[in-house]
C-alpha cells in the first residue's frame, strides 16, 4: 500500500468518526457518558467546602419522633433552633403543599361550632377557643418562624404531564404561578432574535407550598430532575420555562440566598444558553441551560445532621453558624433513590448540596470551545499516523502502537478531568484507532485480490464507464460502425484560455485545468452524459447515447446550468487562492447523428458525428459575438421550454445551409430570474419589430431596455444594427439574418 494511500484512508476514517460523533449517532454520547461516570470513580472523593450541611430526616429521626410525615410543629422548632445557631440560609427540599393534619385545629373548630349551637356564647369562652386555635395552628407558627429566619428557600416541583394537573383549574394554576413569581430570572439576555427561539424544558404547572407558608419565604426553587436516557442524573437544569417565563432551580436559588445576591441572569445565543450569572459567579451550561454536576464523592461526602438532633438541640452551634442548611429526607422509604455516576442510591438532597458547592466554589466541569478543535485535530492526527505506520509494520507491532496511543490519550484526558475540571471526549480518538487499525490491515490483506480488478478499472480511464458496461454486455460493440440516433450535444470551453495560458506557468496552468475539467466532468456524469472528449480546455458531452435517454435535451441543459453554478463555486475558492477568474461558453443542439465506434481496427473511439454536432460547436463559438454564456438551438429549446427560460437571440445562417437557424440564450430555471425573464419578453418583442422592418418602433424598445440593462451586449448590438438599417434599409424580402 502506497504511503499516500494509507494517509488518505486514515483521513477518511477520521472524517467518518467525526461525522458519527457530530450528526446524531447516539451510541457515541451514550458510551461517552458511561466513560464520564468511570472518571468520577477513578478520580475519587474530593473534599467539598464547609458552607453546606444536610439536615436529614433519617432513620434515627423516625425512631425518636415517629412515622413520617410528622406534625409541622417539629419544623417550627427546627427552624427556630437553626435561627438561634446562626444559620445563613436554609432550603426545604420538600413541598408543604397541604395544611398540617396534626394540629388539632379541626377539633377546636368542631367544639366551638357545637358550643355555639348549644348556646354557649360566653365571650371569654370564645376567646379561649381562638387563643387555643392560634397556639395549635402549626402552619401559621411555621410561617412566623420562617419569616424570622434569613435566606429561606422553599422547594416546589413542576408537573410535566397534562394528566397530572387534571385536579387543577386554570385559576389554581395562575395562583400557583403567582405564589412563585418572586423567584424568576432577573435578566434574560438574547444575543439575537434567533436566540429567542431557543428551547427549554417546558413545564405545565407548579405544585407549590400553601400560601401562608409561601408568604414567609425569601424565594422558591424547583427540584425537578431530568435524567439522561440511561436514568443517570448527570445534568441539573438551572432554568425551565413555564408559560413563557424562566424559573431558577432550588440549588441555584439557595446559592443566591447564601450570597445575598439579586435574582440570577441568563445569557442566550442562537446556539442556546451559554451561561447563568448570580452575583459575580458565571456558571457555564449546555445549550438547554443545564449544569454538568461535578460530584464530589459518594453518599455522605457532605456533613449530615439528623433532624431530631437539631430538633432537640444536640448539635454544636459552630457546626451550623454561617452555613446553608438543606433539609430533606434520607430514610429508606421516604425519598426516591437517585442514580448518579457515583452510585444508584444517592439522596436527591445531597445532589442539591453538590450543585450548591459547585456554584459557590466555581467547581464547574467545562468543555471550552477549544476542546472541539482539539477533538477534531487529535482524531485527524491519529488517522494520519495510523495511515503512515500501519502499512509499514507488522500487524502485531501495529497493535502495540495502537495500545500505546490509546493509553496515552486516556491518561491525558483523565488528567485534564481530575486536575483541570475539563471534559474532553475520550471515544472519538479511540474509535479512530480501532477502526483505522482494522481497516488498514484489512485493505492490506485484500490488496492482492484487488489487483485483478484494477485492470478493469484502469480501462475505464480510457473510455466512459457507460461504454464499458455496454461492451461487457455486448462485445460486438468493439467492431467499427455506428447507428443513427437522436442525441443532444454540448460543447463548452473557457473564455480567453489562450491569453490565460500565456500568463500562467505550465504547472499552474495544468493544475487549474485539471481541477476545472474534473469538476465539469463530474457535472456531466451526474446527468448521465457521455464525456466524448477533451479538446484542450474544451469539453464535448453527448446525451442519449450509448444508452437511450428520453429526456436528453433536458439533461444537457441542466448540465449547462450546473456547470455555470459549479464554476461560480470554484471561483470563490480560487479567488481566495489568488487564482485568475474564469468564465465559460456553452453551445447545445439536439438532432440526429451517427453514433458508434469510429476509427481504425487498431484504434477507435466511441463518439458521435454529423451536422448536429457541428451546429453545437458553432453555437459555442457564437457566444463570443453576443458575449453570452450559453446558446441553444430551436430544436433543443422546444423540448425544454416548459421548464427553462430563454431569450430568443437571433437568426443565423450556418455554413452549408440555406435555411437560417434560430438561436436562444439560456436564462435559467423557470421563475429563477423573473426580472431577466420579463426583459427577455421585451427583447423578443423588439426582435419581432426588427424582422418586420419597423425600425423606429424597434429602436424605442431596445433603447428602453438599454436603460435597464446597460451592459447587455445583444441590446447594444441590435441598436447598432437598427441604426445601420435606418441609414441603409435591407430589401423588402430580407429574411431577418444579420450573421452568416
Amino acid at each position: 500500500m502506497k504511503k499516500i494511500t494509507g494517509i488518505i484512508i486514515g483521513i477518511l476514517i477520521s472524517i467518518l468518526v467525526i461525522f458519527l460523533g457530530r450528526f446524531g449517532f447516539g451510541f457515541i454520547p451514550v458510551i461517552e457518558n458511561k466513560i464520564l461516570d468511570y472518571r468520577f470513580l477513578l478520580r475519587g472523593k474530593m473534599t467539598p467546602g464547609d458552607e453546606v450541611v444536610i439536615i436529614a430526616i433519617d432513620e434515627k429521626t423516625l425512631d425518636e419522633v415517629g412515622r413520617w410525615p410528622f406534625p409541622r410543629s417539629y419544623f417550627v422548632d427546627v427552624v427556630e433552633n437553626l435561627n438561634k445557631m446562626g444559620i445563613r440560609a436554609v432550603g426545604f427540599d420538600m413541598v408543604f403543599s397541604e395544611p398540617d393534619i396534626y394540629s388539632g385545629i379541626s377539633t377546636i373548630d368542631y367544639i366551638k361550632r357545637q358550643g355555639q349551637q348549644q348556646g354557649f356564647t360566653d365571650p371569654k369562652l370564645l376567646e379561649f377557643y381562638d387563643e387555643t386555635r392560634d397556639r395549635l395552628d402549626n402552619d401559621d407558627r411555621l410561617a412566623h418562624a420562617l419569616s424570622q429566619t434569613p435566606g429561606v428557600i422553599l422547594g416546589y416541583f413542576f408537573h410535566v404531564k397534562q394528566k397530572d394537573i387534571q385536579h387543577m383549574s386554570e385559576p389554581d394554576i395562575e395562583k400557583s404561578l403567582t405564589d412563585i413569581g418572586t423567584s424568576r430570572y432577573r435578566l434574560i439576555s438574547y444575543d439575537s432574535e434567533e436566540a429567542k427561539r431557543v428551547s427549554f424544558f417546558e413545564m405545565i404547572a407548579p405544585e407549590t407550598n400553601i400560601p401562608v407558608i409561601s408568604r414567609a419565604a425569601e424565594g422558591f426553587g424547583y427540584f425537578n430532575v431530568f435524567p439522561d436516557g440511561d436514568g443517570t442524573i448527570r445534568w441539573s437544569p438551572l432554568a425551565v420555562k413555564c408559560r413563557d417565563t424562566l424559573y431558577p432551580s432550588f440549588a441555584l436559588e439557595l446559592s443566591r440566598a447564601y450570597l445575598k445576591a439579586p435574582a440570577p441572569d441568563i445569557y442566550i445565543s442562537e446556539d442556546g444558553v451559554y451561561k447563568v450569572v448570580i452575583g459575580d459567579i458565571e456558571i457555564p451550561t449546555n445549550a438547554k441551560g443545564e449544569l454538568l454536576i461535578n460530584y464530589r464523592g459518594p453518599v455522605r461526602t457532605f456533613p449530615y445532621y439528623s433532624f431530631v438532633d437539631i430538633l432537640k438541640g444536640r448539635v454544636d452551634k459552630e457546626k451550623i453558624n454561617g452555613r446553608i442548611a438543606v433539609i430533606g429526607t434520607s430514610a429508606v422509604g421516604t425519598y426516591d433513590l437517585r442514580v448518579t455516576p457515583i452510585g444508584s442510591d444517592f439522596p436527591g438532597t445531597e445532589i442539591n448540596a453538590t450543585i450548591i458547592d459547585n456554584i459557590l466554589h466555581r467547581r464547574f466541569i467545562s468543555m471550552p470551545a477549544w476542546v472541539q478543535y482539539l477533538d477534531f485535530l487529535v482524531v485527524l492526527l491519529f488517522g494520519i499516523l495510523l495511515g503512515l505506520i500501519i502499512p509499514r509494520v507488522s500487524a502485531w507491532f501495529g497493535a502495540v502502537i495502537g495500545v500505546v496511543m490509546t493509553g496515552g490519550w486516556i491518561m491525558f484526558t483523565q488528567y485534564m478531568f481530575a486536575n483541570k475540571n475539563i471534559w474532553i471526549a475520550v471515544l472519538p480518538p479511540l474509535l479512530t484507532i480501532a477502526v483505522g487499525y482494522t481497516v488498514l490491515n484489512l485493505i492490506r490483506y485484500i490488496t492482492v485480490e484487488r489487483t485483478g480488478k484494477q485492470i478493469r478499472e484502469a480501462f475505464q480511464y480510457y473510455v466512459p464507464e457507460l461504454v464499458v458496461h455496454e461492451i461487457l454486455k455486448n462485445p460486438s460493440m468493439l467492431t467499427l460502425g455506428g447507428d443513427r440516433k437522436e442525441i443532444t450535444v454540448l460543447f463548452s470551453d473557457i473564455k480567453g484560455f489562450t491569453s490565460l495560458s500565456e500568463e500562467l506557468s505550465p504547472e499552474d496552468l495544468v493544475n487549474i485545468l485539471n481541477e476545472y475539467l474534473s469538476a465539469m466532468t463530474d457535472v456531466v456524469f451526474s446527468h448521465r452524459g457521455l464525456l466524448d472528449k477533451y479538446i484542450g480546455d474544451a469539453i464535448m458531452a453527448v446525451y442519449g447515447a450509448p444508452l437511450p435517454q428520453p429526456d436528453h435535451p433536458m439533461q444537457a441543459c441542466m448540465t449547462a446550468l450546473d456547470m455555470i453554478a459549479e464554476l461560480d463555486r470554484l471561483m470563490v475558492r480560487w479567488k481566495a487562492m489568488g487564482r485568475p477568474a474564469l468564465s465559460i461558453r456553452i453551445g447545445i443542439n439536439t438532432g440526429f447523428a451517427a453514433v458508434g465506434n469510429m476509427g481504425s481496427k487498431k484504434r477507435f473511439d466511441y463518439t458521435v458525428m454529423g451536422d448536429a454536432v457541428n451546429l453545437a460547436s458553432r453555437l459555442e463559438n457564437l457566444n463570443k459575438q453576443y458575449e453570452t454564456t450559453c446558446l441553444v438551438t430551436e430544436y433543443t429549446y422546444r423540448r425544454v421550454a416548459d421548464a427553462i427560460s430563454f431569450r430568443e437571440l437571433d437568426l443565423v445562417r450556418v455554413r452549408g445551409k440555406n435555411i437560417p437557424e434560430k438561436i436562444y440564450e439560456m436564462i435559467g430555471k423557470k421563475g429563477q430570474f423573473p426580472d431577466r425573464e420579463a426583459a427577455a419578453g421585451q427583447f423578443e418583442h423588439g426582435l419581432a419589430l426588427v424582422r418586420s422592418q419597423r425600425w423606429e418602433d424597434a429602436f424605442r424598445i431596445f433603447e428602453a431596455l438599454k436603460k435597464e440593462l446597460a451592459d447587455d451586449v445583444p441590446i447594444r448590438l441590435y441598436l447598432s444594427r437598427i441604426e445601420k438599417a435606418l441609414a441603409d434599409p435591407p430589401p423588402a424580402d430580407w429574411d431577418g439574418v444579420f450573421l452568416s
